[in-house]
């Protein structure tokens, strides 16, 4: 049974989502994923995620 979350990007805590990436939260082993996102200047960046359970981020780059 494949549970579907989903990571949202945000410059800003309450939106609007600039992306998002769909992960199988029930997948057992690490999962690479990626999304490219255009923005200019300084910005925070927020990620939010939405699903049942939890996950653990073991790296985020940048490029």
């Amino acid at each position: 049974m494949n549970l579907r979350c989903k990571l949202e990007l945000l410059t800003d805590d309450k939106g609007p989502v600039i992306d998002s990436i769909e992960l199988d939260s029930t997948a057992g082993d690490w999962q690479v994923a990626e999304c490219k996102i255009k923005l200019s200047g300084t910005h925070p960046l927020y990620i939010r995620y939405t699903g049942k359970g939890n996950i653990d981020l073991l790296d985020i780059s940048f490029k």
